[in-house]
């Protein structure tokens, strides 16, 4: 593994081992990086059993509740010290490369054992999954949930690289696309089976899930189906359920709120699932989840 030294990663912190996955990629100096970061405080993403060998990657840990990366103020203080800026699928690198040391520390996996890894093509650890993967972490498979079919175009056509992938090019120029992605899987997802797959986690493990979280485990569990895969899956959850409380009302509550507020109330005396701090201010709140929108778009 060319970038990702296990050995050495595994006996790092979390704020650590990414910082050392960013200076493997020329993100960071080393030392500017430990000195900028010992002045910032984040919580880690949390790394959450929700089955049989399954995990999910809980990237809503920060303030923002998952719209931008946990590590981005470090990230920020780190331009403003040293004016370099950090590519975001670079941040979640680190977040993905961490999970996996997580899981080897935890006894699940060995060093180099597979795992599998399930995201939206629009976000972009999916970009940071292909690279891991290029790169030689032991990801069997990348399994994109691709509303938009991005994915599957390029696949076939090698052509018109969406802009927000553009650091997947060096990997994509060195062969054939669908040879370099042959390892990659593009899934799309049908409303009602994502909903069904929600609720039998809800009701099974008292875990809620984001519906587009909702979608890469639906993604996941079919392809474990279909694949005949036992290798660990790792599920990507980039947002707080709660952002989309009130689409969750309706799968959940079976109950159309009148706003965010009571969609909210009627969620946590439903799953009892708290309501975040961040979420106790109606106009921050809103402020979130039209971010969300604005910065992902309807695909997400």
């Amino acid at each position: 593994m060319a970038k990702f030294d296990l050995n050495r990663l595994l006996g790092l912190s979390y704020v650590e081992r990414v910082g050392d996955v960013l200076a493997a990629f020329g993100a960071v100096e080393p030392a500017q990086w430990t000195a900028v970061a010992q002045s910032v405080t984040v919580d880690e993403p949390a790394l959450v059993g929700i089955g049989d060998r399954h995990w999910a990657l809980e990237l809503w840990h920060s303030e923002d509740l998952g719209l931008s990366p946990t590590l981005q103020p470090i990230a920020d203080a780190y331009l403003g010290r040293w004016g370099t800026q950090i590519p975001t699928p670079l941040l979640y690198l680190g977040d993905l490369v961490s999970a996996y040391c997580d899981l080897v520390s935890d006894g699940v996996i060995r060093g180099a054992d597979l795992i599998n890894v399930t995201c939206s093509t629009r976000h972009p650890l999916f970009v940071a999954a292909v690279i891991a993967q290029c790169e030689g972490l032991p990801l069997y498979t990348v399994i994109g949930v691709d509303k938009d079919k991005r994915l599957s175009r390029f696949k076939q056509t090698g052509k018109d690289l969406p802009s927000d992938w553009a650091l997947l090019a060096p990997y994509l120029s060195q062969g054939n696309v669908s040879d370099t992605l042959k390892d990659v899987l593009s899934v799309d997802c049908d409303p009602a089976d994502t909903a069904d797959a929600l609720l039998d986690l809800l009701d099974s493990e008292d875990y809620l899930l984001h519906p587009v979280s909702a979608e890469a485990y639906y993604a996941s569990t079919l392809y474990r189906e279909e694949a005949e895969s036992r290798n660990p899956i790792v599920t990507v959850a980039p947002f707080h359920p709660y952002l989309a409380a009130r689409d969750l009302c309706l799968w959940v509550c079976e109950k159309a709120p009148k706003d965010l507020e009571q969609a909210l109330r009627m969620l946590e005396l439903e799953t009892g699932w708290e309501i975040p701090k961040q979420l106790a201010d109606r106009e921050i709140a809103e402020s979130i989840i039209n971010s969300i929108n604005n910065k992902y778009g309807e695909s997400i």
